[in-house]
């Protein structure tokens, strides 16, 4: 089996792992976010630290980038917390498919404040993908409009932390910026649970226990896979996790979306897609020089 195929089966693995993940925080209700973002992150923090001991890196990472790594920390764990809400009130394909937008916030942000260069194959890209979201959330539609826009929110701020993980890229090594996620969050998370604490019943904890296995096996299974394959050449497989979201909603929930819903995923997809190629063709001409 050659590299490209073991980073693909990894990547689909990690995107299995990521709608578990999300599956059983859906199924923790009655557990406060911050305490639902706790547990989460605690089995992150674990594994990064492992991580960071099995690579030799730094913890802390170096001095002139502790805050964008704090930012990158703050913003994921904002948009973990409204991710959170947002699946408390919508069906698990739709959130999922939604939180997925990222990759097109990230093109906007790396264009405003890292001057990258936008082509016009992204401009149309990321025009498909937002028509698609007027499928899946449109009046008389079964989708909740608050919970949605509460999860483009997230999507912006996910694809925000990804945007300052692309300047940190050279400088840090992927754990140590997990370990600032695990970091920041439980700063975040911690005093409110303080105050707002809830003792999980036997399903709960199973749900949360279940949900730090899930983000454990999405960032290992994610990490080893780009050491097999550059992203450009394994990311889009990722999408397969809407796959798996709608597979476990109708497996567990016996949901599944309004049929127009669909073209809104195929629209958001079909965008994600022409990114990736375009991605792609632009690594392979850089091989290629």
């Amino acid at each position: 089996m050659d590299k490209r195929m073991k980073g693909i089966i990894l990547i689909i693995l990690a995107a299995f792992s990521c709608a578990c993940m999300n599956a059983f925080i859906k199924g923790a209700s009655g557990i406060p976010l911050g305490e639902k973002v706790f547990y989460r992150n605690i089995m992150l923090f674990v594994v990064s630290l492992i991580m960071i001991a099995k690579n030799k890196s730094s913890l802390f990472g170096h001095k002139g980038n502790r805050i964008a790594l704090i930012g990158r920390g703050a913003f994921g764990t904002i948009g973990i917390l409204l991710g959170y809400y947002a699946l408390s009130h919508m069906l698990l394909p739709n959130e999922t498919v939604l939180s997925d937008l990222n990759i097109f916030f990230i093109i906007i942000f790396s264009f405003i404040f890292l001057k990258e260069k936008v082509n016009i194959i992204q401009i149309i890209a990321i025009v498909i993908a937002f028509i698609g979201i007027l499928f899946i959330v449109h009046p008389g539609g079964s989708v909740p409009i608050i919970p949605a826009i509460v999860t483009i929110i997230s999507a912006a701020l996910s694809g925000g932390a990804y945007t300052i993980i692309r300047g940190l890229r050279a400088k840090e090594s992927p754990e140590t910026i997990v370990f600032f996620l695990a970091l920041v969050s439980l700063a975040f998370t911690v005093p409110s649970m303080i105050f707002n604490y809830v003792t999980p019943n036997f399903h709960q904890m199973l749900c949360l226990l279940g949900a730090g296995c899930g983000i454990a096996g999405f960032e290992v299974c994610g990490t080893i896979a780009y050491k097999y394959a550059a992203g450009k050449e394994i990311s889009i497989f990722g999408y397969t996790e809407v796959l798996f979201a709608a597979i476990i909603s109708l497996a567990v929930w016996g949901e599944l979306p309004q049929v127009v819903a669909y073209i809104g995923y195929a629209l958001i997809i079909v965008g994600a897609i022409i990114v990736f190629l375009y991605d792609r063709s632009l690594y392979r001409k850089k091989k290629t020089t």
